[in-house]
């Protein structure tokens, strides 16, 4: 299971914090909880990207040396092809099949291991790339204030026990340095007979380009838990829907005549204009799995009463709501449509199982039936192949998660009754929560229980529902 701590980071002093298919982040504003969620959508860019880039490399043209390793080490790169030509004639046999890599030769086994450390180096920068555009700011201001005012260095850390497979990375002077890269040959399993590379009978003769092959596939298995394709809806994306045509024209205009005079463009944080630019690709003919799609179509018939769709009538896509009164512009609906529709739209379009989806306050601008409507279709989502990770400040969206985790102890025709269909049933194993709690050393992160009979705790909630019945019986008696 993939886990990521961080230390000094923004207003966090620690967390440590399991990636489960639904991953909850809850406490009171300002505490964090956004901060760690754009953290892990950082992290799962610069991956996925790092591994993009080496298979365009590895595709296009023959490389000097290993994928990520160090200038020069083309003896290193001869010496272990040369030992992976030495294994029997069943190489081809075997590459056309799963590969335990600690079966390999110890040489090759050894010179993987060594390798991928300097990979490492490629993948920071991939990193502090993100962690810059997507907080649009630079990367020592993304460390915690100390007492003296200036920004703290902060840590990252990434491990993955079913990979064997363990990062730490800190900030140091607005670079990030690696203090430890683990990996564990024992546990790595792949297969080279993917549409990625030409067939095993192919490359199996040349050892020099297999052995770059299998580090690569092997850094991809390394890092599977965190380089899915990720998407994040943020807090503000209602504002942003209703005003990234303008947004969008106005920098299109600009554009034409950048050539004649500077163009000036406000600063956005990266996760802004990767929304702005989600909803520019949008095409009528992009369709999501069925089973993605049915949860839009839920959302459509239960929560905003309409369908939500883009229209393709010029190079730019008109997103538009339409409901029994009318067809209208997403500026013209209210605050709730506009809240609801990128969910919808991204459900449409762009989100497939095996994708990381974040999404910012879910609950926010609906009414509490609307927000137990949003977290069975989160719980749908999660059925659905798709990992989520959600940041929440409502009681009312919790208890709905509770319940779906305790429909799981339920029989079929019972869960029926009560309106539950299976893919809206949450297994307890896949849900992890935490509370992030502020104090004046920052905000710390603990890691809340959960279970088939209560759920999630909710302790921060109940105490304010208890403060507040508290002091309702205290007026009624002084009446």
């Amino acid at each position: 299971m993939p886990s990521i701590a961080v230390r000094n980071f923004g207003p966090i002093a620690d967390a440590e914090v399991d990636l489960k298919p639904l991953t909850v982040l809850i406490g009171s504003n300002n505490t964090g909880k956004s901060y760690l969620a754009l953290a892990i959508y950082s992290l799962s860019r610069a991956i996925a990207g790092t591994h993009d880039y080496q298979y365009r490399r590895l595709r296009s043209r023959a490389l000097y040396g290993p994928l990520g390793a160090r200038e020069g080490s083309v003896r290193s790169l001869r010496r272990a092809a040369g030992n992976l030509k030495n294994i029997t004639s069943d190489l081809e046999r075997i590459l056309s099949g799963e590969i335990d890599l600690s079966e390999l030769p110890p040489k090759i086994s050894a010179w993987m291991k060594s390798e991928s450390r300097y990979w490492s180096n490629e993948l920071s920068q991939h990193v502090r790339f993100e962690l810059r555009r997507c907080f649009g700011t630079t990367i020592d201001q993304l460390g915690r204030n100390g007492h003296d005012s200036e920004n703290l260095d902060f840590d990252v850390s990434l491990s993955d026990k079913s990979t064997g497979f363990g990062w730490d990375i800190s900030c140091r002077k607005d670079e990030l340095v690696t203090n430890r890269w683990e990996v564990d040959l024992s546990l790595a399993k792949t297969r080279l007979d993917s549409t990625r590379y030409p067939p095993p009978k192919i490359i199996v003769n040349n050892t020099n380009f297999l052995t770059q092959v299998l580090l690569s596939e092997y850094s991809r298995f390394l890092l599977s838990g965190y380089s899915a394709p990720s998407h994040y809806l943020p807090a503000s994306r209602s504002g942003i829907l209703q005003g990234h045509k303008t947004m969008a024209n106005l920098i299109v205009g600009r554009a034409s005549s950048a050539w004649i005079e500077p163009m000036e463009v406000e600063r956005l944080p990266g996760v802004i204009t990767d929304l702005i630019q989600a909803l520019l690709i949008l095409e009528p003919g992009m369709k999501t799995p069925r089973r993605v799609k049915n949860i839009a179509d839920f959302l459509e018939k239960s929560v905003v009463s309409g369908t939500v769709d883009v229209r393709k009538q010029s190079e730019y896509p008109d997103l538009r709501y339409e409901n029994i009164s009318g067809e209208f512009s997403l500026h013209q609906v209210s605050s709730m449509v506009s809240e609801i529709a990128p969910f919808v739209l991204f459900l449409k379009y762009l989100v497939r199982a095996g994708h990381l989806f974040i999404f910012e306050e879910p609950e926010s601008h609906l009414d509490p039936a609307n927000q137990s409507r949003i977290a069975r279709a989160i719980a749908m989502l999660v059925n659905s192949g798709v990992r989520v990770l959600v940041t929440t400040h409502s009681d009312i969206f919790l208890n709905q998660i509770n319940n779906l985790m305790q429909t799981s102890n339920l029989n079929s025709r019972r869960r029926l009754r009560m309106g539950y269909k299976a893919t809206e049933v949450l297994k307890p194993t896949e849900v992890s929560a935490y509370l992030f709690q502020a104090d004046g050393g920052g905000t710390h992160v603990r890691q809340l229980a959960v279970d088939a009979e209560y759920g999630i705790t909710t302790e921060s909630f109940d105490n304010v529902h208890r403060s507040l019945y508290d002091e309702s019986i205290q007026m009624e008696h002084r009446r």
